[in-house]
């Protein structure tokens, strides 16, 4: 997507083209699988099947690309230029030009500093490179566009634009009908930030070829005569673009379409008039203008008076590239993948690529090493102790964590299809592709504002301590116990629980014998549970599955859980305007299944902005386990995700009050992602639907606990084996899921209370489920019987209704094997001689062995 500064003839750019390299070429190439079944990809981008008959068909996953115009990326008159950034923009409490230390209280960014927020990136002009607060006003190449406001010169503006993932919906080519929906937000920045407002999830309609896009405006209020003036906007529904004068071209691998614009009346009566008289004359929908009235931007967004060389030819809209990747057909082996690019950070690097030609692969493996690597058929980065690598789905980018700066490294891509079985052999698999680069600088830790003299109105001088170094202080206190779910019963393994520390490799998929496993307390970082008085006490090895009255957990308890908390002590909190952040040193690991499955958070980070709104992210790695292949384990790279999104803190109050306790976001919460695995594996549990692998539908049943944990955090639980753990997906344990509340000290001495507990053991003890409750649970001793094995229930206590699945393949095994009655099915030898004996007193279909809960039962 690189724009050029002439035209092929080498005169001046169209002001009302978009010269870059469109989606056209890759919608030409993926041209010919507009014949072929729209499927659902497994772990990415992809659409549901539909019957051979019906022209509608679901999408997942649609990318939308805009730049909106060029004035929206250009050199400004004042303030350096105006830009884009993701995510809804906090307050700044009054009209002045951003500095860099507005980062995460005016604007969002990810841990490098990118304009990145959830599903919303913006990218630079060559469609890898994403953009920041340093790169703002800088084309793809690098060249400043700072105070060019001559619409006919080179380089007067960047041609960054706005990229959302995860839109869902459906198409239907054949009437060129599309309706599609975006979750995600930018900003406009004009004037280096005195000007602002924000443009919140988008919704395509078209039917037969018109129609519109529609979203939320949002933003503040000031005046260009009069800055002195702030106000928050009320949030307003309006079109984003109108697309009635041309015809959407609706395809199977998507459409590009420009907005109205040219010759659209407006009769706003702003600061100027519409001038009518140029080729370029027109209007951004009328709503659109009336909203910006408020802002102060009325006249930026339809034509007002002056020549080629003023900024009015920037005016016009730019193309809306909407990008849906047709999935490979099974069977077919992946052509070689093109346009490997990456655009590296000091720590990470993002990484991006084109589909094959002959469709979206729905598996691609990334791997990565130190130095120049030699890639090719003899040299399998996989196998190979020093590379690193990762499974993706049908994606076409991705982003590399913890690289050392100013470091050379190889990156190698390769992709994978599956075969009618679902498989994938090896002969399904395309050769590697590599590339190598270099990591940047460290950058400075209070990097100086750019492009703001002293002498501008807004700039440092005047902004005194609001955008200075702020302040600092040591000794906050994080606690929370993320959800019910993760200090529960759990079906196999005794529970579910967290301890402190990073667990050490058990080298495979077990329950945890060894004591020394577990951790009370790693540094600043201890686990924390209430007794019986409603006191505080420490979590152990012991308690970790007994609820405060001292009852083993069940998961057919009500409303019971361990009620534990992981506690961070030593955290250093610091005040810049009205945000505060503050960072954690410490580690914890969230246990499934007495072991089974595990993974870790790092360094937790709490970002706050002036509104309250903010995420706490953490460094996350573990271990990787798949649900039908127990010997599989991997250990994870290391990424950041977001443990936590939070609104609506009162930083205020809390600053008085000396801290603030938060429910984090899941109710309502909508996650689009997939994951897990698609089938059962040959034995459903509970009808034909297969293992939840995304979100269930909400209901008026489901509504009061429907939600979901944040995206990244989602994505990064599909490797551990916890995936639907953390979000609805119509399982019985769905009522667990949603988050319990966070509690933030700005000192030691700020404390909660426990509460109090409901929590009602199950009727007759376990209550049939085959759940070791013992704190060896998993381990059997010599002799028979040891004291590592439940009883068997019986069959009186048995709940007939319920799947009561065990992780093993022995016991999937046993399941069908001779001389086994129906109602009852021994499991032994589980995880290759750490042994669990026990009897299951149901009818039993043996379905997954991590991870993933069928429908029937979690």
């Amino acid at each position: 997507m690189r724009r050029t500064g002439t035209n092929a003839g080498g005169g001046r750019r169209n002001p009302r083209a978009f010269p870059r390299q469109t989606l056209r070429r890759r919608l030409a190439r993926l041209g010919g699988m507009a014949g072929a079944s729209l499927l659902t990809a497994v772990m990415g981008i992809g659409m549901a099947a539909t019957p051979a008959n019906a022209a509608e068909t679901e999408v997942e996953d649609v990318t939308f690309n805009w730049s909106v115009n060029d004035e929206s990326t250009g050199g400004s008159y004042f303030g350096g230029c105006n830009f884009l950034v993701a995510g809804e923009a906090g307050d700044t409490g009054m009209a002045r030009i951003w500095t860099a230390n507005d980062a995460g209280t005016v604007y969002k960014t990810d841990e490098d500093g990118n304009f990145r927020v959830g599903n919303t990136t913006i990218r630079k002009s060559d469609g890898v490179a994403v953009s920041s607060f340093s790169k703002r006003c800088s084309t793809a190449d690098g060249a400043t566009v700072n105070s060019n406001t001559n619409a006919q010169a080179d380089d007067n503006h960047t041609g960054d634009f706005v990229e959302i993932t995860g839109g869902t919906g459906t198409v239907d080519p054949e009437t060129d009908t599309a309706d599609i929906r975006w979750e995600g937000s930018w900003t406009f920045a004009y004037y280096g930030g005195m000007t602002y407002w924000t443009i919140s999830d988008p919704h395509l309609k078209v039917t037969n070829g018109k129609g519109a896009i529609t979203g939320t405006y949002s933003g503040y209020g000031t005046d260009m005569d009069d800055l002195s003036k702030w106000i928050k906007l009320d949030p307003v529904e309006g079109p984003i673009a109108n697309l009635q004068n041309s015809t959407v071209d609706v395809t199977e691998t998507g459409f590009e379409v420009t907005p109205d614009y040219l010759g659209v009346e407006t009769d706003t009566e702003g600061r100027n008039i519409q001038d009518r008289s140029q080729e370029w004359w027109g209007a951004f929908p009328q709503e659109w203008i009336d909203f910006n009235v408020a802002t102060g931007q009325d006249s930026y967004w339809y034509s007002s008076a002056g020549g080629a060389t003023s900024i009015q030819p920037r005016k016009p809209t730019n193309p809306i590239t909407v990008e849906i990747a047709s999935p490979m057909p099974p069977g077919q082996v992946p052509e070689a993948i093109t346009g490997l690019e990456v655009g590296p950070g000091h720590n990470s690097a993002s990484v991006s690529w084109e589909h094959p030609s002959n469709g979206a692969a729905p598996k691609y493996e990334l791997a990565w090493a130190k130095g120049s690597q030699s890639v090719g058929q003899d040299t399998d980065p996989k196998n190979d102790s020093g590379w690193s690598s990762q499974n993706l789905g049908a994606v076409k980018s991705a982003t590399i964590n913890g690289l050392e700066p100013e470091t050379e490294y190889t990156v190698a891509l390769r992709a994978s299809n599956k075969n009618e079985d679902g498989e994938y052999p090896e002969d399904l698999i395309g050769d590697w592709i590599s590339t190598t680069f270099t990591t940047g600088k460290t950058p400075a830790e209070e990097p100086p504002p750019d492009d703001t003299p002293d002498s501008l109105p807004g700039g440092d001088e005047e902004d005194g301590d609001e955008t200075g170094d702020g302040s600092s202080s040591d000794g906050a206190v994080f606690r929370w116990g993320m959800n019910r779910e993760a200090g529960s019963g759990a079906y196999f393994g005794g529970c579910n629980f967290i301890t402190a520390g990073e667990a050490p490799d058990t080298g495979m998929s077990k329950v945890w014998t060894d004591k020394s496993f577990y951790k009370t307390k790693a540094g600043n970082v201890s686990v924390r549970k209430p007794n019986a008085s409603g006191d505080w006490v420490d979590a152990t090895w012991d308690n970790k599955c007994l609820d405060r009255n001292g009852k083993t957990l069940s998961t057919n308890g009500k409303d019971q859980w361990s009620e534990q908390q992981v506690v961070i002590t030593g955290g250093e909190r610091t005040t810049s305007g009205d945000g505060v952040k503050i960072q954690w040193k410490g580690s914890f690991s969230v246990v499934f299944y007495g072991g089974m499955t595990y993974w870790f958070a790092k360094d937790p980070v709490l970002e706050l902005d002036g509104n309250g709104n903010g995420t706490v992210t953490a460094e996350a790695s573990g271990y990787g386990a798949a649900m039908y292949d127990s010997s599989k384990w991997d250990k994870l790279s290391s990424t950041t995700i977001t443990l936590a999104n939070v609104k609506g803190v009162d930083v205020d109050k809390a600053e008085s009050d000396g801290g603030f306790t938060v429910t984090p976001e899941y109710l309502g919460v909508k996650y689009s992602g997939t994951g897990g695995e698609e089938d059962s594996g040959g034995n459903d549990v509970g009808g034909e639907g297969g293992n939840p692998n995304k979100q269930a539908p909400r209901t008026a049943e489901n509504e009061d606990y429907w939600g979901a944990f944040p995206s990244d955090f989602l994505d990064f639980q599909n490797e551990t084996g916890q995936f639907s753990y953390w979000f609805s997906s119509d399982g019985a344990r769905d009522p667990y899921k949603p988050t319990v509340p966070m509690t933030v000290g700005y000192s030691e001495d700020y404390d909660t209370t426990a509460g109090d507990y409901s929590g009602e053991e199950a009727a007759g003890g376990s209550g049939g489920a085959p759940q070791a409750t013992n704190p060896d649970a998993g381990a059997q001793p010599d002799g028979a019987n040891g004291g590592g094995a439940p009883e068997a229930a019986s069959a009186e206590e048995a709940d007939l209704s319920e799947d009561r699945s065990a992780f093993s393949q022995v016991a999937q095994d046993a399941a069908g094997m001779e001389g086994i009655p129906t109602r009852t099915v021994v499991i032994a030898a589980i995880t290759g001689g750490a042994g669990l004996a026990a009897t299951i007193t149901s009818i039993v279909y043996f379905r997954r062995r991590l991870g993933l809960d069928p429908a029937a039962f979690v």
